[in-house]
């Protein structure tokens, strides 16, 4: 991840601007985990936007697993709705 300071804005490039495969290796059809994913997806940019990696160290970092874990409970929540 890159981050750019423009006057006081900051654009955060991830891979250097290539696509991104977060879904890769999960064994699943990619329509069964599109919405799980989107939501981790964005649900990191807002991190990101939120200021979230002001500080980090330069180079790849993990998707933080605080993160992932408020995806989870909201995705388990609404399968218990649904069911």
């Amino acid at each position: 991840m890159e981050r750019f300071d423009l006057n006081t804005t900051h654009i955060f490039l991830l891979a250097k601007g290539s696509l991104l495969n977060l879904a890769a290796g999960t064994g699943a059809a990619g329509a069964d985990l599109f919405d799980l994913y989107t939501a981790v997806m964005l649900r990191g940019i807002s991190w990101l936007f939120d200021g979230g990696a002001n500080g980090a160290p330069p180079g790849v970092q993990p998707f933080p697993a605080v993160l992932e874990l408020e995806i989870a409970r909201l995705s388990v929540k609404l399968q218990e709705e649904v069911s």
